[in-house]
């Protein structure tokens, strides 16, 4: 089976970015990596910050963080 790479692109494109992340990229194929990494890097999400945190999480921590800075003296 022939991988069609613009068809491909063109369904990372139109997920949403928690559907996106939910994609163990460890398990597509290396043309499906680098179409999955070219996705992540124009919408600007960082492969590490994927990989340690579910994005909800990370927005609540960020959230948080905020709180605190906005509290400290």
């Amino acid at each position: 089976m022939d991988l069609d790479l613009n068809e491909l692109r063109r369904q990372y494109e139109a997920m949403s970015d928690e559907t996106l992340l939910e994609i163990d990229r460890d398990e597509l194929v290396e043309a499906a990596q680098l179409c999955y990494d070219q996705e992540l890097q124009l919408r600007k999400i960082r492969p590490e910050v994927r990989k340690r945190k579910p994005l909800a999480a990370i927005e609540s921590s960020d959230a948080q963080t905020a709180d605190t800075l906005q509290s400290e003296p």
